[in-house]
């Protein structure tokens, strides 16, 4: 078999979409375990949230993602995350652009889990009530999660007087989580954050 030959046969693709065309073992086993490369981990787990049905029935807010074109090149996505800071962080994709269903480089960066859980909006699981209010027999509780810890802010005759508490709480936790970062992306992302839950564009 020759060189290109080889090289096909290597190419497998990953939930229809996605080639493996990595120039290694992605999956090694090491001491009689499987050890999977950090790089093919994130690369599959982005492909699954954006075509694997199996996930979209238990998380139907990653239905309608996408990954560009390049990305769906193992190796392409690769030396590119390569180049950022990834270690112990999640790959990110509407942090730079609020809503953004899109996988690519231009629109994805990674962050810390304590940035990736501060601006999830847990859509799929939230219920009836706006973002941090729950119904609390005849009046509407707010509540914040900061650093692991429930922060509570109160009742409101109205669902909509407890989420502007929970706004204006959320808006001042972000810009403070903002400036104990070193990415200006990310910063410059929160910041955008925050002004977006302070005029309650963020419910």
């Amino acid at each position: 078999m020759n060189k290109l030959a080889k090289t096909q046969n290597q190419r497998k693709i990953v939930l229809r979409h996605g080639i493996n065309d990595a120039n290694y073992v992605v999956k090694p086993t090491v001491d009689g375990k499987v050890v999977i490369c950090p790089f093919y981990a994130t690369w599959y787990n982005m492909l699954e949230r954006c075509y694997s049905h199996a996930l979209h029935n238990h998380f139907p807010t990653y239905i309608g993602c996408t990954v560009h074109s390049s990305w769906l090149s193992f190796m392409t996505f690769r030396r590119w995350m390569s180049k950022q800071d990834w270690d112990d962080k999640c790959l990110d994709k509407d942090i730079i652009i609020v809503g953004n269903k899109h996988y690519s480089p231009m629109t994805c960066v990674f962050v810390s889990h304590e940035v990736n859980t501060l601006l999830n909006t847990n859509d799929a699981i939230r219920g009836e009530c706006p973002l941090g209010v729950r119904k609390h027999r005849n009046s509407f509780q707010a509540q914040i999660r900061i650093h692991g810890k429930t922060k509570y802010l109160g009742r409101f005759v109205t669902p909509e007087q407890a989420s502007v508490a929970d706004n204006i709480a959320k808006a001042e936790y972000i810009r403070t989580t903002a400036l104990g970062q070193t990415d200006p992306r990310i910063i410059s992302a929160l910041m955008r954050h925050a002004i977006l839950y302070e005029d309650g564009m963020i419910k």
